[in-house]
């Protein structure tokens, strides 16, 4: 199930970051496992979030390049321009474009 994971920014599917309410722009792939999360409404590190979904395959490896990678973000940042207004209003979260440094 790898491309599901690939195709969609965590926001999509209402994750956002715990300090500033900011929809997550992060990659799965570059997001480390003690990144606390917030997943319809409850806090938890990345590495749970993944252990809630063990059929979806985490591990990435070198299965993507970070050309590739970045070829994709920028659809996804393309798509999210679009829709990532509405997706916050569902899921109560701040949208942005990029997310803050500090909550990096």
């Amino acid at each position: 199930m790898l491309a599901k994971l690939v195709i969609s920014l965590p926001a999509m599917t209402g994750i956002k970051l715990e300090n500033s309410n900011e929809a997550s722009l992060f990659q799965c792939e570059l997001i480390t496992n003690e990144k606390v999360i917030i997943h319809r409404g409850t806090k938890k590190k990345w590495s749970e979030f993944k252990k809630e979904y063990p059929d979806w395959d985490w591990d990435f490896g070198n299965s993507i390049s970070l050309e590739e990678l970045f070829r994709l973000r920028s659809k996804q940042l393309y798509i999210w321009s679009r829709i990532g207004q509405r997706l916050c209003q569902k899921y109560n979260m701040k949208f942005v474009m990029e997310n803050t440094p500090e909550c990096a």
